[in-house]
């Protein structure tokens, strides 16, 4: 679980929350040929995961986006802002290879931050 801070109003508009709202944050080793069978499972993910993830299925618009952070692709869904969503993205460490998916951008961004921390 991860304490999320970050928050939007129903405009899209940054707000500031005096609570921390808890997100699931799920790290698994993998296998490295695991990346076309992520791209494929895109399209039922939303609802497969809406209710680990505490979203509303409802508001699944588009596609899966991708953005890179720390020189790594996460693959994201916002419902509607990214404090609601579905990220993920692999990465290897230690000579393994792991999937990470969370239920908000500050949750993956602050878990692939845990990574690049030596000792962790």
């Amino acid at each position: 679980m991860y304490g999320q801070k970050e928050a939007f109003d129903s405009k899209g508009k940054p707000i500031t929350v005096t609570s921390i709202s808890p997100r699931f944050v799920i790290v698994s080793e993998i296998a490295s040929s695991s990346a076309s069978m992520l791209k494929s499972w895109e399209i039922s993910m939303s609802t497969n995961l809406a209710t680990v993830m505490s979203i509303d299925a409802s508001k699944n618009v588009g596609p899966f986006m991708t953005t890179n952070y720390r020189s790594l692709d996460v693959h994201f869904k916002n419902f509607p802002y990214p404090d609601r969503s579905i990220d993920y993205a692999t990465i290897s460490y230690a000579g393994k290879n792991y999937l990470i998916i969370a239920g908000s951008r500050e949750a993956m961004f602050s878990t692939l931050d845990a990574f690049a921390v030596p000792g962790k």
